[in-house]
C-alpha cells in the first residue's frame, strides 16, 4: 500500500491522521514488537536522564568537573533518544517517511553527531579521571573553563563529522555505510 498524502490536489491533516490510523491496524506482530521496544528505548533514557538533570539542578554541590561532563553526557543521550521516533514512524509509514530526503538526513545527522559527541565526552571523562588519579596536583589546574571548552569541542566534533559524512560524494549512491 503506497501512502499518498495529497488526495485530489488537497493536503489535509485529517487525511494524514486517518491514513496513520489505518496503517496502525495493518501492523504485523514483528513490527508491533519492534515498535513497543522502540517506545521503551525512548521512554527509559528520557526518564533517567531527566532525573540526572534534575539532580544536578537541585543540588549545588554537584558542580565539579566530572559532574559537568556527566551532565553533558546526559544531554547528548537525550539528543540521541530524540531520533527514535523517526525509526518508530518509519515502521508505521515506511513509504511516506523514508521518501523524505531531508527528514532522513536530519535524523542521520542528529543521531550520528550525538553518538560521536558522546564518545568524545567519554574520552574527556576518562582523561579527567586519569589526571585525577595519576597526578592529583595537576588535577587542581583542570578548571571549569577546560571542561566547558571540551564539551563545546565535543558538540562541534560530532556535528562536523556527521555533516561531512552526509556531504560525502558517495553518500547519494549508497557508497557510505
Amino acid at each position: 500500500m503506497i501512502y499518498t498524502p495529497y488526495k485530489n490536489g488537497s493536503s489535509s491533516i485529517e487525511d494524514e491522521v486517518h491514513e496513520v490510523l489505518r496503517n496502525l491496524h495493518t501492523l504485523d506482530g514483528k513490527r508491533t514488537v519492534i515498535l513497543v521496544i522502540l517506545v521503551l528505548v525512548m521512554f527509559f533514557p528520557l526518564v533517567t536522564n531527566g532525573i540526572v538533570l534534575t539532580t544536578y539542578a537541585r543540588f549545588g554541590c554537584l558542580r565539579r568537573t566530572h559532574d559537568k561532563l556527566i551532565i553533558n553526557l546526559a544531554v547528548l543521550n537525550i539528543i540521541i533518544v530524540l531520533s527514535v521516533p523517526f525509526y518508530a514512524s518509519s515502521l508505521i509509514l515506511p513509504e511516506y517517511v523514508l521518501t523524505k530526503k531531508h527528514l532522513c538526513l536530519l535524523n542521520f545527522t542528529v543521531f550520528r553527531s550525538g553518538i560521536l559527541a558522546s564518545l568524545f565526552v567519554l574520552l574527556g571523562l576518562a582523561l579527567e579521571r586519569l589526571i585525577c588519579i595519576v597526578n592529583p596536583w595537576k588535577y587542581r589546574k583542570v578548571n571549569s573553563c577546560h571542561v566547558i571548552a571540551w564539551n563545546v569541542c565535543s558538540f562541534l566534533f560530532g556535528i562536523d563529522m556527521s555533516i561531512s559524512l552526509v556531504n560525502h560524494p558517495g553518500y547519494e549512491r549508497g557508497g557510505i555505510a
